[in-house]
């Protein structure tokens, strides 16, 4: 019995070695009983007392990783991307982001953002469209764009923005002109195209005819967030978000369930984004296996960002990631009398 614990022992310590500690300590209760044992107190290499428990714990990884490392020629895209970790993480009870950097190169006006374009009717109804480059302006620079954009046709607008009170105004002497929101982008969005990024708008109308029309709001002039998602496979998304409301047609919720990994709050355009606001994953039943990521930065409707200033945008995060094990707890004893 004693050379079979012993081979056995040998053969599943190839398997598993937690099994094969199990197994040796096993045998070893049983030897003192094969050799015949009788309790005396001249017996020897006598194990006593014995008790075996086990516990899990968890092993941190801290992990590196650089949006660089990434395969250019599969993933040009630095915001969406995936990237092979240097090892197979097994068991992993929990991840999450203790640090990310992100050079902020996004442009606030985008003709994908549908925010380039300003459209007005002047006072003999004709339709009046002027669209910008795409870019990150300051509230000079947008004002004389605009001021030039406007000034090909017979009715002469300028565009300026008052540092005293923070607001945008459009003048047109002796040309009232009318700036709709309502009627060309309905009442349930929160994004009227430029007229709502230079501050008018705000609430769902059309704005009456007027010589000076001055903006309500500050102008927003800079993209505020962005959403990151990991593996979408490995449900490691867990944080919800709200949506856009609109109770004349649905009573319930417009927002999402599990829907991103984290937030980060941007910072100027051209500086460094750090403040990243998360919901740590924490696996419930273990994920077998973890050997690569992918990442996806996401605009705050959920839309993929895509384009020529989202090249720039190299970054670098820390990740940390439990491995999760199991041992002999601080109470098991194996004591050997001599």
């Amino acid at each position: 019995m004693y050379s079979e614990s012993e081979s056995e022992s040998e053969s599943d310590s190839d398997y598993d070695p937690r099994d094969a500690w199990q197994r040796q300590a096993r045998a070893s209760l049983e030897r003192p009983a094969a050799e015949g044992f009788t309790g005396g107190l001249n017996d020897i290499n006598i194990l006593q007392p014995t008790t075996l428990q086990f516990t899990k714990y968890d092993t941190p990884h801290i992990v590196t990783v650089d949006s660089q490392h990434r395969d250019q020629q599969i993933y040009p895209n630095p915001l969406s991307m995936r990237l092979l970790l240097p090892q197979a993480y097994k068991n992993v009870s929990r991840i999450d982001i203790v640090q990310v950097k992100l050079l902020c190169g996004l442009y606030a006006l985008t003709a994908a953002k549908g925010n380039t374009s300003l459209i007005l009717f002047d006072s003999s109804f004709n339709r009046i469209q002027v669209t910008i480059p795409d870019g990150t302006y300051t509230t000079s620079s947008l004002g004389a764009t605009l001021s030039t954009a406007l000034s090909s046709g017979f009715f002469k607008y300028k565009v300026s923005f008052s540092s005293s009170t923070g607001r945008f105004s459009i003048a047109s002497p002796g040309n009232p002109f009318r700036l709709p929101f309502r009627s060309l982008y309905g009442p349930a969005t929160s994004s009227w195209g430029l007229g709502w990024n230079l501050g008018f708008g705000g609430a769902p109308v059309d704005l009456q005819a007027a010589e000076i029309q001055t903006a309500t709001m500050f102008p927003r002039l800079t993209t505020d967030y962005i959403y990151l998602k990991l593996n979408d496979t490995d449900n490691m998304n867990t944080v919800d978000t709200t949506g856009v409301e609109n109770f004349a047609v649905s009573q319930q919720s417009n927002g999402l369930r599990s829907a991103y990994f984290g937030k980060l709050l941007l910072n100027d355009f051209g500086a460094y984004a750090q403040t990243f606001l998360e919901a740590p994953k924490v696996f419930q039943a273990p994920l077998s296996r973890l050997d690569r990521l992918t990442f996806t930065w996401v605009d705050k409707n959920g839309s993929a960002i895509t384009g020529p200033d989202s090249l720039s945008c190299d970054w670098h995060m820390t990740l940390r990631i439990f491995e999760m094990a199991d041992g002999p707890a601080i109470s098991s004893t194996l004591v050997t009398t001599h």
